[in-house]
């Protein structure tokens, strides 16, 4: 006999939460204290089980073909490289400034431009990578979301991360939008959607 709980919802917004969440991570309503534990009659099924019927089950196919817009991954990627560039734009003034009056002064916002340098690189490599090397889709268990930033702290893209382990034990950590968090939670199984190190979408299969 197994004893498992239940992944809590939000009875607002639907999101998928924690087993041990007291309020919603999204919208902050209170979640019910006692979830009724849901009791097998049978041992859960092993980790090598539940991929073995992820791909036995009928929408498997279907799901594998499927492929989510990746114009929000892209806009994301825009919007972070525009953001380091407004950054670099005002370090260079500090930068030149600083010269005017103390070199020395001047080094610490030089190297602070450099690093916003190369994160807009990235950033423009990344947006430019999604639509040149598309979307995968790849049967997963999540492993772990966690939230690395306050809600007003951080953009949609960056709050969250997902832990995605596949079949063949390979795991790796991808950085999760909003939308898709709410729809995930530990242990669930199904099909990941990713590109340039984002989780864009998730299609969870109850197995």
């Amino acid at each position: 006999m197994a004893v498992a709980l239940p992944v809590p919802t939000c009875p607002n917004c639907g999101a998928r939460n924690q087993n041990d969440a007291r309020a919603c991570a999204w919208c902050g309503v209170g979640i019910q204290a006692a979830i009724a534990p849901v009791i097998r009659s049978e041992p859960a099924p092993s980790r090598s089980q539940r991929f073995r019927a992820l791909e036995a089950h009928p929408a498997f196919p279907e799901l594998l073909a499927h492929r989510p817009s990746t114009e929000g991954l892209t806009r994301v990627g825009l919007f972070e490289a525009f953001g380091s560039m407004i950054g670099v734009g005002l370090v260079v003034m500090i930068t030149l400034y600083f010269l005017s009056i103390n070199p020395v002064m001047a080094l610490f916002p030089a190297a602070m431009g450099v690093f916003l340098f190369v994160r807009m690189l990235r950033s423009f490599d990344r947006a430019s990578s999604t639509k040149r090397d598309g979307m995968l889709a790849v049967p997963v268990v999540v492993l772990e979301r966690r939230e690395v930033a306050p809600r007003d702290d951080s953009s949609d893209a960056t709050r969250w991360r997902a832990l995605l382990e596949r079949d063949d034990g390979t795991r790796r950590e991808f950085k999760v939008p909003d939308s898709v968090a709410r729809s995930i939670a530990t242990g669930d199984i199904g099909v990941a959607y990713v590109a340039a190190g984002y989780l864009a979408g998730f299609r969870r299969v109850d197995v």
